[in-house]
């Protein structure tokens, strides 16, 4: 490592140590160094590509990922919920989900008790059968960069009853994966499904304003978020929801704060920075991979977004220097 490289290095950490940095121009209280934790599925495998794991109760914890994703059921008290770029409260009946290679934490938790059921995304198929005529399941299981907004108010928080029920659901799971019952795995996987398609029905049964806005177009945003490489089709968007293309927009609008197109850069932009982590990978090539044909404007527009270019984000990664909003006063 250069001397200068170095030396900049142990600034950073210096400021870590005194509870300050410097990212983009402004200071950062949630700064965090050191190596990220990283869980593995093998070390919580029932032997499926399903498991429970009951945190009762969470405690704040270091920044972690894992490679796995996970439906997170809040069963009792509050807490933040923070995850690379945002970070919103969390309180009992609130279910998520966190994506694979996600990094995030809980910060001031208060008798938080969380029940989490983790799933190789790789190795299931979640959109089976008639599930995607559901909003609900595409605003749950997709959508992860506008879920991740702390402005996102559509968040999905289950009434008593129904959290009495999906326990009750992740219960029956949990002792068909501790059983040595006949067709143990059929059974495990017909009750995960029983899961996936009950939140995802109730959430697209939810009214409120907000709730609405985005079920409307859950499916369009998700077809977004996983074909973000490609041009966007406006008119193939607003088809997909049933509406016109004007309509569409003032819609995607109301549910999101940003036009089609804002979106999609915003989602290039982060998936740039999450293969970034990669010291094996040229920026060049991750330029392109994100959907952007010029070196340049990618460079200019990751700045614009992140307020560092993507050279100084990696050399950030690679002092052990890590991202995190401001904790909300």
């Amino acid at each position: 490592m250069p001397s200068s490289f170095a030396s900049s290095c142990r600034s950073r950490q210096a400021g870590l140590r005194d509870g300050r940095c410097k990212v983009g121009g402004e200071d950062n209280k949630y700064a965090w160094s050191g190596k990220i934790e990283k869980f593995k599925y093998k070390e919580f495998s029932s032997g499926l590509p399903f498991s429970v794991v009951r945190s009762l109760p969470q405690r704040p914890r270091e920044v972690h990922r894992h490679d796995f994703s996970e439906i997170v059921v809040v069963t009792r008290g509050v807490g933040i919920h923070v995850s690379h770029h945002e970070s919103w409260p969390v309180q009992a009946g609130d279910v998520f989900v966190i994506g694979g290679r996600q990094a995030h934490y809980y910060d001031d938790v208060h008798e938080l008790d969380l029940v989490n059921v983790l799933f190789q995304r790789d190795s299931l198929s979640l959109n089976i059968h008639d599930i995607g005529t559901l909003s609900g399941f595409h605003a749950l299981f997709g959508m992860s960069e506008m879920r991740a907004r702390p402005d996102f108010h559509s968040r999905f928080r289950l009434q008593a009853k129904d959290l009495t029920v999906m326990q009750a659901y992740i219960d029956v799971l949990e002792q068909e994966l501790a059983s040595d019952n006949a067709a143990k795995a059929y059974f495990a996987h017909a009750y995960f499904m029983l899961i996936v398609g009950s939140l995802s029905r109730l959430y697209s049964q939810q009214r409120n304003f907000d709730s609405l806005a985005v079920l409307s177009i859950a499916r369009a945003v998700n077809h977004i978020e996983e074909n973000f490489s490609e041009p966007m089709n406006l008119a193939l968007l607003a088809s997909m929801v049933g509406m016109t293309e004007r309509t569409f927009l003032r819609t995607f609008h109301r549910a999101t704060g940003s036009s089609p197109h804002s979106y999609l850069l915003k989602v290039r932009i982060n998936r740039a920075a999450a293969e970034l982590h990669k010291a094996d990978r040229q920026i060049t090539e991750i330029a392109f991979e994100a959907g952007f044909n010029d070196s340049s404007y990618f460079t200019r527009q990751f700045k614009q977004h992140m307020g560092i270019t993507p050279l100084e984000y990696r050399k950030e990664i690679q002092c052990g220097f890590h991202m995190f909003p401001r904790k909300q006063e």
